[in-house]
C-alpha cells in the first residue's frame, strides 16, 4: 500500500510518474537514500523500474553509485534493464550501470550486473 501510494503521485501504475525538480521518483529517491524500507515497498507494489531523472539515470544506475548490490539484485529481479544507458548529462551520455559500478570499483554489483546481461563493451 505504501508502494502504491507514493509511486502513483497522478501516474498510471508501472507508468511514467510525478518527479520532482530533478525527475527523481520516489522509487529514485528511496534508492539514493537507500531506504530499503521505502524501496522494497515500492518494487513490491511494480514501481517503474525503468523510469530515469532529469538527465538519464535508472534506479539501476543509482543503485550502482551507491553501491547496493541488494537494491541491485531486487531490479533486476523487478526485470530491470541492466543494458539500459543514459541520455544525458555533460559527461556521463552512454554510460549503463556497469560503468557507475566499475567507477565505484564494487565488484560484487559488477558480478551482479555481468551475470544478469550487462554488455562490458558498451
Amino acid at each position: 500500500m505504501l508502494g502504491r501510494i507514493l509511486s502513483q503521485n497522478g501516474g498510471s501504475y508501472g507508468e511514467q510518474v510525478k518527479t520532482n525538480e530533478a525527475g527523481c521518483t520516489a522509487l529514485l529517491w528511496a534508492v539514493s537514500i537507500k531506504n530499503v524500507y521505502i524501496f522494497e515497498a515500492l518494487v513490491a507494489d511494480k514501481a517503474n523500474v525503468h523510469q530515469e531523472d532529469a538527465v538519464g539515470r535508472s534506479p539501476m544506475m543509482v543503485a550502482a553509485v551507491k553501491g547496493s548490490t541488494f537494491m541491485a539484485q531486487k531490479l533486476i529481479d523487478a526485470d530491470a534493464n541492466v543494458k539500459q544507458q543514459q541520455w544525458g548529462g555533460k559527461n556521463e551520455k552512454d554510460r549503463t550501470a556497469l560503468h557507475y559500478a566499475s567507477y565505484r570499483e564494487n565488484t560484487e554489483v559488477l558480478t551482479l550486473f555481468l551475470k544478469a546481461g550487462a554488455d562490458a563493451l558498451l
